[in-house]
């Protein structure tokens, strides 16, 4: 059995319960994941990074149809984030009344560099690398090893006004903490408008919704009062505990 959806961009994905099928289109050089219904084992099929196991439950109706295209008929979000990941292109995460949160892209990094440029954005993170080619690299590597094993990371948050990237924000984990973190930094330009608390806040109820998170941490510096107020706002409690130089910060979510 091979399936296909045809996108908007006129690509389409293959689906298919045949490991020599799968290898044959990925050796063409096509969009291809694995159907698993028991007949193979995920052993039996090459690598990719996706697979579906309960295909007729995601095409719904759609699924006695041998091609679904895009417009006609209704398109699972899962096969679109596959297709967007075979394409390298970012996922949209959120939107909240002003802003929109997407995956970070190379083409964002001039515009980070902007941002983290100001002293008062670096005075309690870390700056980006001195060297821009090095800070290109890093994203490279997190849009592939982070947003590719994930799911989830630091994204781009843009201004719907505008359309301005005016900061970063996420989830992430680090070692040595069952719970994830979020993390945020807004441009100068943008601060005291309130939306670090209108994405922190959106971010937390991705967290619980989508990730299925039930506790998020944060990490602040003790002398970092403006970011305490806005946790504390966002329902965390402080600690006082220390990790390193920063105070934790933890919040339920209900």
């Amino acid at each position: 059995m091979t399936k296909t959806i045809m996108f908007k961009d006129n690509k389409k994905l293959y689906m298919t319960d045949e490991p020599m099928v799968l290898r044959d289109l990925l050796d063409s050089g096509c969009e291809a994941v694995p159907v698993l219904d028991g007949k193979y084992d995920t052993g039996d099929f090459p690598f990719t990074p996706y697979a579906l196991s309960d295909l007729p439950s995601i095409l719904e109706g759609s699924y006695l149809k041998d091609e679904i295209t895009e417009g006609v008929d209704f398109i699972p979000d899962y096969l679109l984030k596959i297709h967007q990941r075979f394409n390298n292109i970012p996922w949209k995460i959120l939107e909240t009344e002003r802003l929109i949160v997407r995956e970070t892209t190379v083409d964002d990094v001039d515009r980070f560099y902007e941002i983290y440029d100001d002293p008062s954005t670096t005075h309690y993170i870390e700056p980006l690398f001195e060297n821009r080619n090095e800070e290109i690299e890093y994203t490279k590597n997190y849009i592939e090893k982070v947003y590719g094993f994930f799911g989830y990371g630091i994204w781009t948050v843009i201004n719907k006004a505008d359309g301005k990237i005016i900061g970063k924000a996420g989830i992430t984990d680090r070692d040595g903490f069952d719970a994830p973190e979020i993390g945020f930094v807004i441009a100068s330009e943008y601060r005291r408008m309130g939306y670090a608390y209108e994405v922190c806040e959106a971010i937390l109820d991705y967290a619980q919704k989508e990730l299925g998170s039930s506790t998020i941490r944060a990490l602040v510096k003790p002398q970092n009062d403006i970011s305490i107020h806005l946790l504390e706002n966002l329902g965390f409690t402080i600690t006082r505990k220390l990790h390193q130089d920063y105070l934790i910060a933890l919040r339920t979510l209900s």
